[in-house]
Order: C-alpha cells, then sequence, then structure tokens
C-alpha cells in the first residue's frame, strides 16, 4: 500500500517530479509516515535547518518532558550563536529569561527583547532579601544557605576561589537566629540588611548564657567573617537594599564580568545570592521562565555556587521553568559529577562541534551515532546534533538576517549594525 505514495517522492517520480529538499516536511511527512520528521512543527520557534532532510527544523522546550536544556561545544563552534538565538525566538514566542553571563555579552540582546541588564559590580545584591516571600522557616534556610557561604571556613579552592562550609551545628544555630531576625522584621518593614543581622548575631552572643565559652567564639569568628561584606566595596554590593528585579515578568541579564575580575575570591558568594534570587522567583506566579547560564563550567566547577545551582535545576521543573546551561568547555563540565548529572537529565540537548581531544567523551556522554560524530568533528560553527527524547537529527543553527547582528559573539558587529 505504501508504493505509490514511496515512488511519488522519489526524485523525479510523479506527481511531485522535484527531490525531497524541495518538498516541505509536512508533505514528507505524510507520504512516508514511516520515517517521519523530527523537529517538524512548525507552530514551534524555529531553530535552523535538519541537515538530513533540508527541511526546517523547529525546537520548544515546553513541549518536552522537562524543560531544562544543554548546549555544548568547542571555541569557534557557534555555542554562544546559538544560545542566543534559541533565547530570542523562545523569549519572541512568548517566554521570559534571567541569562547569568559570565563574559557580559547578553545586554545588547537582552535590552532588543525589552528586559534589563545589571552589572553586579555595580548592582547591590541584599543577601537578606532572597527569602522575602517565603514563610520565616523557609526563608532562613535559604539565606543561611547563602550566608553559609559568606561566613564558612574556607575548606579548599577552586580555580583560585574559596570553598567554604559552615559545619551543621553552626548552620543550626545560625537558622535559628536568622528566623529570629526576620519575624523581628516583617514583610511589611523595610528590606533588612546584613549588617543589622551582624548587630543582631553580636547582641545575641552577649545575653546568651546557655553558650559554652567554645561555642561563643566560634560563633563570633562567623559574625566577624559576615561583617566583612558589610564594609567599603564589599558593602555597597551586599549591604544595601537590593537593586537585582526578577519578576519573572521580563528578561533579566545578569553581568558578572567585571565582579569577576575586580573580586575574584568574593564571585562565589554573588552567583549564590543570585541563584537564590532566582530560586524566589519559582516561587510566585511567571511566565514560561528560562534561566540560561552560559559558561555553566564555572558554577558545575564550584561546589558551593554549584549547590544552589543542583537546588535550582530540581525545583524549576516543578514550577514549569527550564534552566539552560551552556558551555564551551566540555571536558570541564562532564568531568564533574553536577556536570554529567545536568547532562544526562536535560530533555534537550544541542551538542556543537568539538575538537578531537574530547571527542571519545562526548560520543560516549551522548551516545553518538557514527555519522552525527563526523559532523561534529571538525568543529563548523552552528552545526551541531539535536537530541530531544526519541528525535534527533544533525542541524545548522541559522539566525535570521535581521537577528544576526543582535545573536553574533564579537561585538563590532552589532556596533556596526547599530551605527
Amino acid at each position: 500500500p505504501g508504493l505509490l505514495p514511496a515512488l511519488a517522492a522519489a526524485p523525479g517520480m510523479a506527481p511531485l517530479r522535484r527531490s525531497l529538499r524541495l518538498t516541505t516536511d509536512a508533505v514528507a511527512a505524510r507520504l512516508l509516515p514511516v520515517l517521519g520528521t523530527p523537529f517538524s512543527d512548525a507552530g514551534q520557534p524555529i531553530l535552523g535547518t535538519n541537515l538530513r532532510t533540508g527541511a526546517t527544523a523547529y525546537l520548544s522546550v515546553w513541549t518536552r518532558s522537562n524543560h531544562n536544556a544543554l548546549l555544548v561545544g568547542s571555541s569557534g563552534a557557534g555555542k554562544s550563536t546559538a544560545a542566543k538565538t534559541l533565547l530570542a525566538r523562545h523569549c519572541m514566542a512568548g517566554a521570559t529569561a534571567v541569562v547569568l553571563d559570565p563574559d557580559s555579552e547578553y545586554e545588547p540582546l537582552i535590552t532588543l527583547l525589552g528586559g534589563s541588564y545589571v552589572d553586579l559590580a555595580d548592582t547591590s545584591i541584599n543577601p537578606l532579601a532572597v527569602g522575602r516571600d517565603l514563610p520565616v522557616d523557609e526563608a532562613a534556610e535559604v539565606v543561611v544557605t547563602v550566608l553559609s557561604i559568606l561566613g564558612g571556613d574556607t575548606v579548599a579552592y577552586v580555580g583560585g576561589r574559596p570553598v567554604r562550609r559552615l559545619p551543621g551545628e553552626d548552620k543550626a544555630w545560625l537558622h535559628g537566629q536568622v528566623a529570629s531576625f526576620l519575624t523581628a522584621h516583617g514583610a511589611g518593614d523595610a528590606e533588612p540588611l546584613l549588617g543589622d543581622l551582624v548587630d543582631g548575631l553580636r547582641t545575641s552572643l552577649g545575653e546568651d548564657a546557655s553558650l559554652s565559652d567554645l561555642e561563643r567564639g566560634r560563633y563570633r569568628r562567623i559574625a566577624l567573617r559576615l561583617s566583612g561584606y558589610t564594609k567599603g566595596s564589599l558593602g555597597r554590593i551586599f549591604n544595601r537594599p537590593s537593586r537585582l528585579r526578577i519578576d519573572g515578568k521580563a528578561p533579566v541579564g545578569i553581568g558578572f564580568r567585571s565582579l569577576s575580575l575586580r573580586y575574584a575570591a568574593d564571585l562565589t558568594p554573588a552567583l549564590a545570592v543570585v541563584l537564590a534570587h532566582v530560586l524566589g522567583v519559582l516561587n510566585r506566579p511567571h511566565r514560561p521562565l528560562i534561566v540560561l547560564v552560559d559558561e555553566a563550567h564555572v558554577l558545575t566547577a564550584d561546589p558551593d555556587a554549584g549547590q544552589v545551582l543542583e537546588q535550582l535545576v530540581r525545583r524549576a521543573r516543578k514550577s514549569g521553568a527550564g534552566v539552560w546551561m551552556a558551555s564551551q568547555r566540555i571536558e570541564e563540565f562532564v568531568s564533574t559529577d553536577l556536570g554529567r548529572t545536568l547532562a544526562s537529565t536535560a530533555a534537550t540537548k544541542l551538542v556543537l562541534g568539538h575538537e578531537e581531544t574530547v571527542a571519545a567523551q562526548v560520543r560516549e556522554l551522548f551516545d553518538l551515532a557514527e555519522d552525527e560524530a563526523t559532523a561534529l568533528t571538525p568543529p563548523v560553527a552552528g552545526r551541531g546534533v539535536l537530541i530531544a527524547g526519541s528525535e534527533r537529527t544533525v542541524v545548522q543553527v541559522t539566525p535570521s538576517p535581521v537577528l544576526w547582528p543582535w545573536v553574533r559573539s564579537d561585538p563590532e558587529a552589532l556596533e556596526a549594525s547599530v551605527a
């Protein structure tokens, strides 16, 4: 029964007398139902071209089992351009976004999409504001997660940044103190500041006769570490009412290149505060929300920030949001437990070109077929393997001519376009 439709669709055969490359994917899917066409729903955002069929490729993360996505590719493979293109087309289709931008390159695109962009080095991010919309006990839990990074003991260094931890008994004490402090500062009051909490901790230590000398000395050191974030340039970031506004309605870009250059050792606490702010958005009504973490290896390789990122990924699925992680350092991303977990749980994956040195590792992780692996080495800008559930194909990500200047990684192209 399928012989005549197959002959009709074959190149040069009646009635079409044209190749499948000139036949729409809808016609091909009907004539050859056994083959079908992956990523062919024209009601979804355009991604580019399906290189196996020549048809247009469409992709929406909202139709997948979860809305998380992973985009990986070596330098020059077009990772940033692909991430920006996919983000722009989802936002144009009604989604909103929060972008964590380590290279501070998303500002033009976020502005184009009608959003706002902040530079962390010039923005106050009050750690006590992260739980303002939660019940006191839950708010204290979120705040203590951040404060344990600010006031914890340095147990190791990763990438030149300290890894800080508070033991469980210290976190339990701090949780009680924060809960009491937040209760005293009701939801309708002015935003409490870190300096106010430090003053409260010192007062409590002086009045609590139940503490041993060892405990009192230990807790004073925690208060002293926290006080370091209330003074000078760090005080302008951590000890003022938060200017970071993420409401889940308009796109927000957060650049932290300047902060990384100025305060490398304090980048992790800042990222933890920002991720906690994003977690707060998930507890409120919001539009379909995408949290894009560019250069995700910066977070997955950092035990402290990665811990908050893992919480964000888990909670995103329950709240109808999607966490997208993009990285050009594939070997670093997949070498951590968190990176491998994120790679395996993301429902949508776009694997772009990479160098031969990591080809075997990437092929095994993403279970690439022979032709898929061949398509990715050597890298060709924008060409990758798209995997979403049972659908997979080789694609070429193609921004429109109008969008192209805004998604390119080189700033000179955008400056020339605007001029």
